[in-house]
């Protein structure tokens, strides 16, 4: 709304507009009001009368003087616009629809209308119609606010990859836009993608510095479990605005994952005090429930469910205390009542069932979990229900495919699952099959953290960045001559697929199998060290030879133009040292992505962390993204199985691997304490180059440390578990899986030899078998190459875009000191868009 009064009224307007102009917005109504009489007739009184109205949100004043204004100049579309708004601000969406309906039928190309008319239409959640609206308003006038909102209902709709380019077309727009910083972190923090998520939390608090974007900050270091950093935020949005009821709720969970209860307590009654609604007492009430306060939670649950009584958590929750009090009557009444207000959610039958058994009920129990399965097929604990209750039915054969489902579901997208069909289909012992499996994937979830802490912190920028790597940063891959000519896509064949118009040729990066590596120790320092201890018999090489998965290996260095990676690395094809190139490439060419972490087993009951709020997406003309739902583990572009992380080499001596696996529990402690006193005592140095690198060496030391110690302590619960079989061809499973685990992490450990290499390296390990896999076929028959042919994987993006241009990923390319032909190969990759850098190393 324009606040500018009209020049109709003599020297007046300019006394009103300085009032207006300092917020002064009573004295200058009252000045308007002084001069109605005069004004009766005029349309512009009412008008910006309205608008003063609006402002100290006298509301209804405000839509009868835009009303009087449009009886006066009903061909006006600003004053449908107006009242509109209001009408939109009170959640009158009828009339605000029928008001800018109203506008556009008499302007077209209003924006603001198709702009607001599009948040109405999100909060009806006719998603549609809101796209329609915001992409007309962009026809129209492309403008950062409009971009921003269709991203956010793209995000609703989980198109990611629109939304992400919606939210990079507002900031290109309008690099000061704090609402997309804040939505397009939001959408990172969706994607898991929390480095990226940072940076614009960061970006958006420096530019607006309110309660929503400290919460949002604070909301992400919670989920990296950083609660200092967490609630330092949390604390700055309460700071800022004491009524933020979900800064409260995440400050409070926090306090309850470091058990300090009075705090998170207090923190809970405040809640109360700000909306004393019956979800407030649920969660106080859960509160009470997570300490055993059995007492005090059932006083608050009772509030809640008088309250509301369609609370179906409060009835769940408080039939589950009355099951820890033994008050099975109770319990059955609440989780009926549950099944009665909501007997589409498998809870109430799953937990029911429990009462059942224990009051010996087999049948009635058994029926509850079938009810609960049929509703949630996906729902790995209703199955792990159902196995128990088979069992104490003694029906073993159905309680094994119970419990096998859940732990398939659980684990469906972690090699979790591969773990525990391979078991089942290889192992005849339930009991020790069962064993094995958790064990195991105890082992892969020591891996798979491991390899997590190890992915390269890398800045993946939106695709309109120049994303270019600093000189400290550097992604630099050494190759011979002929692989970066077979990178290149001939423009004849390129030109030839356009002209028959199919898609263009795309040029990938390969990863190669890892046994091809010219180093014979590659990959096996540490199952060397493993094989000396009791369990060694684990890594037997003398079973059948089958190996269950594959790894494949890229290999990047930190340095374009060091002499001894020229020797080692930068050979030509006729192993020629120096005689090679080397690739820099941009860091937006690697995924960043944690691989899915195993999560623990939880009761069926509503617990506080699900009651954590996910980030606020900011006002742009409105919030039309308010999700409470928690996050998921989604993927933007495409969902994919391969995940192509730049991983950091870890470096350890054997001496030190040895000493490692040596140490008690005490030893261990001292020796992880010992590190950490000397890196903490570094770090007032760290401003030092060398220093700082040392710190982090003396860092992942630290961190390798602690895992070989950690999967030593693993390996001989699986050794024990392993004993108690008597096959051999078991035992040769067993051991292929344990191998399988381990060769995974193992090419990213190397001896201290090479440290100075700094190297970084592309991971993936797959099943044998899997169709991803690819082989070389060779044009001109080699006999010592041409079988068996060599198997890789490619990075599956391409290297080249629909121009044949090749600076997407490839930032430059550096050529050795001896290679041939120098002036024809700049040319040539000039031609295709890389910037071309010759060696300063003066070779000899």
């Amino acid at each position: 709304m324009s606040k500018r009064v009209s020049k109709k009224y003599g020297k007046l307007p300019y006394e009103i507009n300085n009032l207006l102009k300092n917020h002064k917005y009573v004295e200058a109504l009252d000045k308007l009001n002084k001069i109605e009489e005069f004004q009766n007739k005029n349309p512009d009184f009412y008008t910006n009368r309205g608008i003063v109205y609006s402002e100290l949100k006298q509301y209804d004043n405000a839509i009868n003087d835009f009303t009087t204004a449009i009886m006066l100049k009903n061909n006006d579309p600003k004053l449908y616009f107006n009242r509109g708004t209001l009408y939109k601000i009170l959640k009158k969406y009828s009339e605000a629809l029928k008001d800018y309906d109203m506008a556009l039928s008499l302007n077209s190309k209003y924006t603001d209308v198709y702009l607001n008319r599009g948040i109405i239409y999100s909060e009806l959640k006719k998603y549609d119609k809101a796209i329609d609206d915001f992409t007309t308003a962009i026809s129209i006038r492309k403008d950062s606010k409009s971009y921003s909102n269709r991203g956010l209902i793209y995000t609703k709709l989980k198109m990611y990859n629109n939304a992400m380019e919606d939210f990079n077309n507002a900031l290109n727009i309008d690099y000061t836009n704090t609402d997309a910083y804040e939505n397009r972190g939001c959408l990172y923090g969706e994607l898991k993608k929390y480095n990226n998520a940072m940076e614009d939390f960061q970006k958006a608090d420096e530019l607006k510095n309110d309660s929503n974007t400290k919460y949002n900050l604070g909301t992400l270091y919670k989920m990296l479990k950083k609660y200092d950093k967490a609630l330092f935020y949390l604390n700055k949005a309460l700071e800022l605005d004491n009524k933020n009821v979900k800064a409260l709720i995440n400050r409070r969970n926090i306090y309850v994952e470091l058990r300090e209860y009075d705090k998170a307590l207090k923190d809970n009654n405040y809640i109360i005090n700000i909306q004393n609604n019956s979800k407030s007492y649920f969660e106080r009430g859960t509160l009470h429930k997570i300490f055993k306060k059995y007492d005090k939670a059932l006083k608050d649950y009772n509030i809640a469910i008088n309250l509301d009584n369609n609370n179906y958590d409060a009835y769940i929750n408080r039939g589950i205390v009355y099951s820890e009090l033994k008050q099975y009557d109770n319990a059955m009444e609440d989780f009926n009542n549950a099944i009665k207000i909501n007997p589409k959610n498998p809870m109430g039958y799953n937990n029911r069932s429990f009462i059942y058994l224990t009051l010996n009920n087999k049948t009635k129990a058994i029926e509850d979990l079938n009810r609960a399965v049929a509703l949630d097929k996906n729902n790995y604990e209703v199955y792990l229900n159902r196995s128990i209750g088979y069992d104490k039915l003694d029906q073993i054969e159905k309680s094994n495919q119970d419990y096998n489902e859940s732990k398939n579901i659980k684990y469906k997208k972690n090699m979790s699952r591969y773990i525990n069909n391979y078991y089942l289909k290889n192992l005849k012992n339930l009991k020790i099959t069962n064993e094995l499996i958790e064990s195991t994937i105890s082992l892969a979830e020591k891996v798979n953290d491991f390899k997590n802490k190890q992915i390269k912190t890398i800045n993946i920028n939106n695709k309109n960045s120049k994303n270019q790597s600093t000189n400290n940063n550097l992604i630099v891959h050494y190759t011979k001559p002929s692989t970066v000519k077979s990178l290149i896509v001939p423009e004849k064949d390129f030109e030839e697929e356009k002209n028959k118009g199919n898609n263009f040729t795309k040029s990938y990066l390969r990863l190669y199998n890892a046994k091809y590596m010219n180093d014979p120790e590659e990959g096996k320092l540490l199952v060397n060290e493993l094989c000396k201890k009791q369990y060694k018999e684990l890594f037997n090489k003398n079973n059948d030879g089958y190996s269950i998965q594959t790894t494949f290996i890229g290999s990047f260095l930190p340095d374009t133009d060091r002499l001894y990676l020229w020797r080692t690395y930068g050979k030509n094809d006729n192993d020629e040292e120096a005689g090679g190139l080397n690739i820099v490439f941009k860091e937006n060419f690697f995924d960043n992505e944690l691989d899915p972490q195993l999560e623990p087993m939880k009761l069926m009951d509503k617990s506080l962390d699900e009651l954590n709020t996910s980030f606020v997406n900011s006002q742009s003309y409105d919030n039309i993204n308010k999700s409470k739902n928690p996050l998921e583990l989604t993927h933007f572009e495409k969902e994919r199985k391969i995940y192509y992380n730049l991983y950091d080499v870890s470096y350890i001596s054997k001496k030190e691997l040895n000493d490692c696996l040596s140490r008690d529990f005490k030893d261990h402690q001292n020796r992880q304490n010992e590190l950490k006193t000397i890196i903490d005592n570094l770090k007032k140095y760290e401003k030092y180059k060398d220093i700082k690198r040392y710190i982090k060496e003396l860092e992942k030391l630290r961190e390798l440390e602690e895992f070989t110690y950690q999967i030593d302590i693993e390996l001989k619960k699986i050794y024990k578990i392993y004993e108690e079989l008597t096959s051999k061809i078991e035992k040769e499973r067993v051991t292929d899986m344990i191998i399988s685990i381990l060769n995974d992490v193992s090419y990213l450990i190397k001896s201290s030899d090479y440290k100075e290499e700094r190297e970084m390296r592309v991971l993936v390990t797959l099943p044998t078998d899997d169709e991803s896999i690819q082989f070389h076929v060779l044009k001109e028959f080699n006999e010592y190459e041409e079988f068996p042919e060599r198997m890789y994987i490619d990075i599956e993006k391409s290297l080249n875009d629909e121009n044949n241009k090749y600076d997407k990923y490839i930032e430059k390319v550096t050529m050795g000191p001896k290679l041939v032909n120098k002036n024809r190969w700049e040319i040539y990759l000039n031609r295709k868009g890389v910037t071309v850098n010759d060696s300063l190393i003066n070779y000899r």
